[in-house]
């Protein structure tokens, strides 16, 4: 079974790496690495809270502008959140989206510059503090930096572990 295996993972290793290194600025020139780095973080330091923290640095060569509410921390809608339960056949916890209306706000992201900002994921998920207490929770996220001239960086995304609370 493994040598079966082995082929398959060698492609999708390789898809992977390809994906990894063909990046573009937000002008579409190809660069060494992503235009804008994001990374993200859990936070599960308080009892009742549950945060991802999201933070961005840019290695464009010019300066951005964005709407303020592009911002995955900013508005609600600007991000994809999916919290899955892996011991309940990765059932999928619900999402609310209350109304929010960011407004036109414009955010300038100058080359080498750094910003930050925290996702109450406890908000997003109303069953996310209970479900912790039962088992850890997996958070699938994708995010898309939009400028305000309709220009996309590319879009970006993975997941994290939220670990059972004793």
């Amino acid at each position: 079974m493994r040598n079966e295996l082995t082929p398959f993972l060698a492609t999708a290793i390789a898809i992977t790496v390809l994906e990894i290194v063909v990046f573009a600025d937000a002008n579409g020139a190809p660069t060494d690495g992503p235009p804008v780095l994001v990374e993200v973080s859990i936070d599960q330091s308080k009892a009742n809270e549950v945060y991802l923290n999201v933070h961005f640095t840019s290695h464009l060569t010019n300066s951005i502008s964005l709407y303020e509410g592009s911002l995955p921390w900013r508005h609600w809608q600007s991000i994809i959140l999916v919290a899955a339960r892996p011991g309940h056949d990765g059932e999928v916890l619900e999402n609310v989206f209350p109304l929010d209306n960011p407004g036109p706000s414009v955010f300038v992201m100058k080359p080498g510059s750094e910003v930050q900002g925290r996702i109450p994921l406890h908000t997003h998920f109303p069953t996310l503090v209970k479900s912790l207490t039962e088992e850890d929770i997996i958070l699938f996220w994708s995010y898309e930096l939009v400028c305000t001239d309709g220009r996309r960086l590319p879009r970006v995304g993975g997941w994290l572990q939220l670990k059972r609370r004793t």
